[in-house]
C-alpha cells in the first residue's frame, strides 16, 4: 500500500457501507504508514498474541472477555491498550463493557460501533487493505514463435 491510512479515510469510505458509528473521541493513529505494506492483516478479531492496529470484537470475543475473572480482565485490558490499537470495533450492535470504554477514553483509542456481523466487519476491511494501490506499467515488446518454443517448451530430461 502506498498511501498512508488513517481511521478518517477508513471511516470516510467505508463508514456507510459497514454503518459505522464513532464519536469522533481518540487520537488518530495510523492504521498504515506511507509506503508500508502489512506484515500481519491490520484488521481482524480481538487477537491478544498478535494484536491488529483495528481490533474487532464480536459475540465471541465479547463472550470471551466476559468469562474472565475480574483480574483476567483487567490484565487484558491493559494489555490490549498497551499496543495502542488505532480503534476498536464492537459489531453485531454490541456495546464495550464499561472498564473498556473507560480505558479507551482514557488512553484515546477510538471506538467504534456497528449493527453488522463480525465476519462482514472483517471481510470488508482485509477487501480494503488489500486492493491493488500499485502503478501499472505497459510494456511494448516482441514476442516470436522461436522464443516462445524456447522458453515455454517442456525440459526433456535424460
Amino acid at each position: 500500500m502506498t498511501v498512508p491510512v488513517t481511521l478518517h479515510t477508513l471511516f470516510e469510505q467505508l463508514g456507510g457501507e459497514l454503518a459505522l458509528s464513532w464519536d469522533g473521541q481518540g487520537e488518530e493513529r495510523p492504521i498504515l504508514q506511507a509506503g508500508e505494506g502489512p506484515i500481519q492483516p491490520p484488521v481482524g478479531p480481538f487477537n491478544m498474541i498478535r494484536p491488529n492496529r483495528i481490533q474487532v470484537v464480536g459475540p465471541p470475543e465479547l463472550a470471551h472477555l466476559r468469562s474472565l475473572a475480574a483480574q483476567e480482565y483487567n490484565n487484558c485490558l491493559r494489555h490490549l491498550f498497551a499496543t495502542q490499537p488505532a480503534a476498536i470495533i464492537f459489531t453485531n450492535d454490541l456495546k464495550p463493557l464499561p472498564q473498556c470504554a473507560e480505558q479507551a477514553l482514557a488512553s484515546s483509542t477510538p471506538l467504534l460501533l456497528t449493527p453488522q456481523a463480525d465476519y462482514r466487519v472483517i471481510r470488508v476491511l482485509q477487501a480494503y487493505f488489500n486492493r491493488p494501490d500499485t502503478i501499472t506499467t505497459l510494456l511494448n515488446g516482441s514476442f516470436s514463435r522461436s522464443s516462445a518454443r524456447a522458453c515455454c517448451s517442456p525440459v526433456s530430461r535424460r
